[in-house]
């Protein structure tokens, strides 16, 4: 390894203190997280779940879910301008396993499960079909919310006690290797993140018009809004100048689309187009705005 490009010893020591407040954030967010889903567990909190779901949201999506990110990138600073390698200790090699494992669990079921537990929630819990899926997500957050506290307890024990002792394994990554591979991947993922992020964005700012209702006859408007890559398409039925029903006509199949089709019972509840979009489903539910007020306007 080329000395020239390790980290000085000061240098090393920031990175190791932020390395340490990123694990703990992302330790104390599962935590947390658990200890409110165990709390909804024994009924403490009935009625309009929406707060807690919305606080569990937001605490995976900035003290989990992003802090584990820059956690990553920590780890391959570590692994890359330190001595400390990727494969040079058995015990290292078992943290990115665990760390691997944590990023699949995150991605595939513990996201989606607290994202459908806020978009469901924030909807309205009436449909008895939703509320059978809204216990679902929250069983599976709590069971994903388990599993990561305890790889995370797991990879903190390892980190303390260095089990196994030193001993080298054989085969060595060179270090200019891996950063010729590593860092054009982080600048593709980073650049697609930002990327998606703006598009993201411009769709979730997107004005939504007022509509006078007073001067809409009664019957059945149809509407629809191009949003990206994809016509959502809407039928608003209007009686004495007033929304009574909205249905999406057509659309792509899609979980977030059912979530965000509860912003119809928000349209209908406020008459008007323009409300609060539903949480875990915003960039949907900005489409249905846009197509609800496209029927109206015409």
């Amino acid at each position: 390894m080329d000395r020239n490009l390790l980290l000085n010893s000061n240098h090393q020591k920031l990175l190791k203190a932020a390395h340490l407040l990123l694990v703990a954030s992302v330790f104390g967010g599962l935590i947390s997280i658990l200890s409110l889903l165990l709390l909804k567990q024994t009924g403490r909190f009935e009625g309009n779940t929406f707060p807690i779901d919305l606080g569990i949201l937001k605490v995976f999506t900035w003290g989990v879910n992003y802090a584990f990110l820059i956690l990553m990138i920590t780890a391959f600073i570590y692994g890359i301008f330190t001595k400390w390698g990727f494969i040079k200790y058995k015990w290292i090699i078992l943290k990115w396993l665990l760390v691997l494992a944590m990023f699949i669990i995150t991605w595939s079921g513990f996201g989606p499960a607290v994202s459908g537990m806020a978009s469901i929630s924030d909807a309205g819990l009436n449909n008895s079909l939703m509320k059978s899926e809204y216990l679902e997500f929250q069983n599976k957050a709590l069971v994903f919310a388990a599993i990561e506290a305890i790889i995370m307890a797991i990879s903190i024990f390892i980190s303390i006690f260095k089990p196994w002792g030193q001993r080298e394994v054989k085969g060595q990554l060179r270090q200019k290797t891996i950063i010729m591979v590593v860092l054009p991947l982080i600048i593709i993922g980073v650049g697609f993140t930002v990327s998606n992020t703006i598009s993201l964005n411009k769709i979730r700012n997107m004005p939504i018009g007022s509509v006078n209702l007073t001067k809409i006859n009664d019957g059945v408007y149809q509407g629809e809004a191009k949003v990206g890559s994809y016509v959502y398409k809407v039928k608003v039925e209007v009686k004495n100048h007033r929304i009574i029903d909205i249905k999406g006509v057509e659309n792509r199949k899609s979980v977030y689309l059912t979530y965000a089709e509860g912003v119809f019972q928000k349209i209908i509840k406020e008459q008007r187009a323009d409300v609060d979009a539903v949480t875990g489903a915003t960039t949907t539910s900005k489409a249905f705005m846009k197509a609800v007020e496209s029927a109206l306007k015409q």
